[in-house]
This record gives structure tokens, C-alpha cells and sequence, in this order.
């Protein structure tokens, strides 16, 4: 499921930093308005997909009959808020091109810290078992995503808050074409391990 947000998230980054180095500002904010379509794009696709097969997906990997709808209700709730796990993703890599790689770690810190928190409130003390696992995973998702966000709206380099979001299909071409090979290697290691 990460697979096609890393390798876009990589086509933007390549696109970012190539016009950040030739001193071209304008390709730049343009590449990073397309980096929010994409998130978003592959957010909302990935995360209807991902839930709509959440109940079969178990059985299709072959797992046994008892956790077969435990597995579905962990992976259906994390999957919920795949737009902001792709904000995560994406936008981190936004930030790393323009050369911010400290807050991308420090807020893929927070969620971690976040979730494993969580994972101890809602398993232990609210006995919520599996769904509080997957609770825990969504909520760290989303403050992460949120937080990657407000990140690169705010960035200065980019300077992003007061561009109108249009998109740029020449641009976005040149994102995909990047991150499309890279997509389908990691989609097939991915396939391979299962």
C-alpha cells in the first residue's frame, strides 16, 4: 500500500530539488502543488480500495480462519485515513527536497511515540484489543499527516500558502514518469514477499 506513495513521493522530490538547484523557484512551487494532488489522489484511491477489500483481503493472503476478522477490522480502520498516511509519505519527501530532512524525522518521531502510546492506553487500560491497535495506528496517522502538511504549506523555500493549487499536467507528467518505475519495483519486492 506504501509502495506507490514512496516512489511518487520520490518523482516529486526529484522534481523539487532538480528546479531548487537550477534555481527555478516557480517549477518548484508548481511540483509541490502537484505533490498535494498526488497525495490526495492516491489518499482517497488507495484508501476506498484498501477498505473495500479489508474483509477479503485476510482470507486472500491466506490466513487462518480465527484472525481472518481481526486482520479485516485492523487493516480497515488503518486504512480509513489513508489520505493523511499519504501526506506522511509524500509530503515528507516535499520536505526533504528542499533540503528539511530533520522535521520529516522528528514528526515520523511523534508518531511513533504517539502510537505506541495509544496502543498502550486502548490494548491495556481500555481493553480495546485489536481495534484499539488500529485506533492508535489511524490516530498517529493522521496527526503525522496533518502535521507533514502544515510543514510544507509553511515552508519557506517552497512558499506555498498564498500559490493557488492548479494543477500542471506537464509537471505532474514529469512526477509520474519518475515515480512510475519506482512504483512498480517496490509493488513487485512487495508482491515477491508475500
Amino acid at each position: 500500500i506504501n509502495a506507490p506513495m514512496f516512489a511518487f513521493g520520490m518523482g516529486t522530490l526529484s522534481v523539487i530539488s532538480r528546479a531548487l538547484g537550477a534555481g527555478d523557484r516557480n517549477t518548484a512551487q508548481k511540483a509541490g502543488i502537484q505533490a498535494i494532488w498526488l497525495t490526495v489522489f492516491l489518499g482517497v484511491v488507495e484508501g476506498f480500495i484498501a477498505v473495500l477489500i479489508s474483509p477479503f483481503l485476510p482470507g486472500w493472503l491466506g490466513a487462518e480462519a480465527e484472525i481472518q476478522k481481526d486482520a479485516a477490522l485492523y487493516f480497515g480502520v488503518v486504512s480509513l485515513p489513508m489520505l493523511f498516511r499519504s501526506s506522511s509519505i509524500v509530503l515528507a519527501a516535499v520536505l526533504r527536497a528542499t533540503g528539511n530532512t530533520r522535521t520529516p524525522m522528528i514528526f515520523n518521531a511523534i508518531m511513533n511515540a504517539l502510537n505506541i502510546f495509544l496502543n498502550y492506553l486502548l490494548i491495556g487500560p481500555a481493553q480495546l484489543g485489536v481495534l484499539g491497535a488500529a485506533i492508535a495506528t489511524a490516530v498517529a496517522y493522521v496527526v503525522g499527516g496533518t502535521l507533514m502538511f502544515i510543514s510544507v504549506l509553511r515552508n519557506p523555500t517552497l512558499g506555498l500558502r498564498h500559490i493557488q493549487p492548479h494543477f500542471h499536467w506537464l509537471i505532474m507528467r514529469r512526477c509520474i514518469n519518475v515515480g512510475l518505475p519506482i512504483a512498480g519495483e517496490r509493488i513487485t519486492a512487495c508482491f515477491g514477499q508475500v
